[in-house]
């Protein structure tokens, strides 16, 4: 499965799970790798691509534990019209972030459900 996931290394697929194994392991290099691959590749998308790119390094964000990166870079990804994903609420990945109040107000901003 591995070798299938790598022969699309530029999809967010790939990188979610590299970056959920690297979480797992503590391999805080590698989390920092994929940032910085995200930030570049976020320098050259647009439309939807954009805002996938944008909610995947908000994913390793959290799973570094930067707070303020994360939600600022779940808001961009929304901004830039990232559908709404309700298991942002239930992914363990944004677990760092859940408690943030600076969270659950962009949230509500984007379903519209008060917290």
């Amino acid at each position: 499965m591995t070798t299938l996931l790598a022969s699309s290394a530029d999809s967010s697929q790939w990188l979610r799970y590299q970056a959920l194994v690297a979480a797992h392991g503590g391999d805080t290099a590698t989390l920092a790798r994929l940032d910085r691959q995200l930030s570049v590749a976020i320098d050259h998308a647009s439309g939807v691509k954009l805002a996938e790119l944008l909610g995947e390094r908000a994913r390793v964000a959290a799973l570094r534990h930067n707070t303020n990166q994360a939600i600022d870079l779940l808001g961009q990804a929304f901004a830039h019209n990232k559908a709404f994903d309700g298991l942002v609420h239930t992914d363990p990945s944004f677990e760092a972030i859940w408690s943030d109040a600076r969270f659950a107000r962009l949230l509500a901003a984007v379903d519209g459900a008060p917290r």
